[in-house]
């Protein structure tokens, strides 16, 4: 995975994202500082209509998308956003954002807000990782907890199979005095 590295122009529109549980809170900002009133958007298909449209009216050629990733409230919104604008979607992780807002001198107090500047200062120095990175990093996780969960389930089977063979023949899948009373 990569870190992009390279810091955006002064002109660059960031969208910044700060998932919730059912609003997220989120930030249009240029250089010059933002560009519209915070948000608090529902995190279902109407809160990205909303944010489409207010993309839409300000006439922005392609923005910069920062998603701080919180567990799974972000994949939704990140998923629709970079199909919606490719390659403009950037994944940071919390701890980065924890990071930025502790540079920004608000590092001991966490509202969504500070999360908002923290991730629009992150975005403006050329940071993060695009979600298709983070994307093929998401299966991969996906494949080992199922491959996690079959080790599981096969060692509860095996104990059941001991179980019922030694109460059909005592000793013979297990030496006398092994297994459960």
């Amino acid at each position: 995975m990569s870190v992009l590295g390279i810091a955006l122009d002064s002109s660059t529109v960031i969208v910044a994202v700060d998932p919730g549980k059912a609003l997220n809170r989120v930030w249009i900002s240029d250089g010059s500082g933002l560009l519209v009133d915070p948000m608090l958007l529902p995190v279902s298909r109407e809160g990205i209509s909303k944010l489409e449209r207010v993309l839409g009216n300000g006439s922005v050629c392609e923005p910069v998308i920062a998603v701080e990733a919180t567990g799974s409230l972000h994949r939704p919104w990140v998923a629709e956003l970079e199909r919606s604008h490719p390659r403009a979607v950037r994944v940071f992780a919390p701890s980065e954002t924890k990071a930025a807002r502790i540079q920004l001198g608000s590092g001991r107090f966490k509202s969504d807000d500070r999360d908002c500047a923290a991730l629009t200062y992150l975005a403006r120095q050329g940071l993060g990782r695009r979600y298709r990175e983070q994307s093929a990093v998401e299966a991969l996780r996906a494949a080992v907890r199922h491959r996690r969960a079959l080790v599981a389930d096969r060692k509860v089977s095996q104990q059941r199979l001991h179980d019922q063979l030694n109460a059909l023949c005592a000793g013979l899948s297990a030496p006398a005095g092994h297994g459960r009373a």
